[in-house]
């Protein structure tokens, strides 16, 4: 039963698009097809949608005002940011 289970969830991780199969073994094996760090944006980028209409300065507002964020993490912020901004004014 416990391996109709797992069987069945990587099957359903198929069908999702989030693994994929190699069968050019016996045994199959599976990967993921996003990195960990593509997946977590794609879903925070769909939680920022929902929670604040596609604006993201809601959400880091309320984090910002609520303590959520240490000072090295607004540093951090601050300095991707600022990068990103020298970006678009070159363009």
């Amino acid at each position: 039963a416990q391996h109709g289970t797992v069987q069945k969830l990587l099957q359903r991780l198929e069908e999702k698009d989030y693994i994929e199969r190699d069968k050019s073994q016996f045994v199959h094996t599976f990967r993921a097809k996003n990195s960990r760090k593509e997946y977590a944006g794609a879903q925070l980028e769909s939680l920022a949608s929902k929670l604040t209409s596609g604006s993201i300065a809601p959400l880091i507002t309320h984090l910002v005002e609520t303590s959520k964020i240490s000072p090295d993490d607004i540093d951090e912020i601050r300095a991707i940011l600022n990068s990103h901004k020298g970006e678009g004014e070159k363009k």
